[in-house]
């Protein structure tokens, strides 16, 4: 068996990182130790996917002239980013994985990483903390002894409060900072409904810092108390649950914030309203995204969508029903 890893580990191993939507968000009061902001959140994973390819010897294709070596003591990490919107944001999270793992653990050897990048960068669809989920499972099947699995959870949540989630994708609420994860496994609200979402996404970006500062800026406006959103994520839950899509109720507390930033995006919004269909943001912006029931193509939709706002239109089935 180890000596079946070793040779798996020196060839390369092929993994698929999914994305996800929050069907509800509500952001809460900001720790003052840590300087995070407390949530609840309810994460769905979608079958949109950053492809990984991972290795420890020299036969990755590479393209030599993106591909970046990044020296960590005696050994170094290279990756080539490739795809959709390929840019050092993608690398510089996996550099941060790879940082805080040298810091516990001994690498002993050179890696390197092609990365296919399909899930849009500052989305809200979550790319870069699925890209350092998949990471993070790799380095602890390679490490001997392998670490405990709360060893893990704490490097993930040093890498961003959505990582711990990726670390088992499946339709999930999560509190705190995003270390409480209550797994729904096989069970998910309106399952049997709706299992094709289709997301778009604006023109305009949002970074998740700024979205945030704007967001302490107005607490009193947009943050739900916690007392609050556990009656709000129930309502959502039984809207799930009960209705078909088209009335299904998401929330999040940065949706507001975002029409108001971006008002172009009111038009559409209303269009959609008057079609009868449920809508959502993802995140902190600025994927949206609208649940199509059985036998819907979405193709009013998508035509709406390409009216007001171009192109940027997916559309993505649930995943998590099974191991990934």
């Amino acid at each position: 068996m180890q000596t079946s890893k070793r040779n798996w580990v020196a060839e390369g191993q092929n993994y698929r990182a999914p994305s996800k939507i929050n069907l509800f968000l509500a952001i809460h009061e900001r720790d003052a130790l840590r300087k995070l902001h407390r949530l609840t959140s309810f994460l769905l994973p979608l079958d949109l996917c950053d492809e990984l390819f991972i290795s420890r010897q020299g036969n990755v294709d590479l393209d030599i002239t993106r591909a970046r070596a990044i020296p960590l003591g005696r050994v170094s990490f290279t990756i080539d980013v490739r795809g959709h919107e390929a840019s050092l944001i993608s690398d510089q999270i996996l550099s941060k994985v790879f940082q805080l793992w040298s810091r516990k653990y001994s690498l002993a050897e050179d890696y390197k990483i092609r990365l296919l990048k399909n899930i849009p960068l500052k989305a809200g669809l979550g790319g870069g903390s699925s890209d350092a989920a998949v990471l993070l499972r790799f380095l602890r099947d390679v490490q001997q002894p392998s670490p405990h699995y709360d060893d893990l959870i704490s490097l993930a949540l040093a890498c961003g409060s959505d990582v711990p989630f990726f670390l088992r994708p499946e339709p999930s609420v999560v509190r705190g900072f995003g270390e409480e994860i209550e797994r729904l496994g096989t069970f998910y609200p309106g399952k049997n409904q709706s299992q094709t979402w289709l997301l778009f996404k604006p023109a305009y970006a949002v970074a998740t810092a700024d979205a945030y500062g704007c967001l302490r800026e107005r607490a009193s406006e947009f943050s739900l108390p916690e007392s609050e959103s556990q009656k709000r994520l129930d309502e959502s839950l039984q809207s799930f649950a009960e209705k078909n899509p088209k009335d299904w109720r998401f929330y999040n507390s940065f949706q507001k914030l975002f029409v108001e930033r971006f008002p172009p995006i009111s038009p559409l919004l209303h269009a959609l309203k008057a079609m009868h269909y449920s809508y959502g943001m993802s995140g902190s912006g600025s994927t949206w995204f609208v649940p199509l029931e059985m036998g819907d193509d979405g193709g009013d939709v998508v035509r709406q969508v390409r009216d007001h706002l171009g192109p940027g239109v997916w559309i993505a089935k649930a995943s998590g029903w099974s191991s990934m």
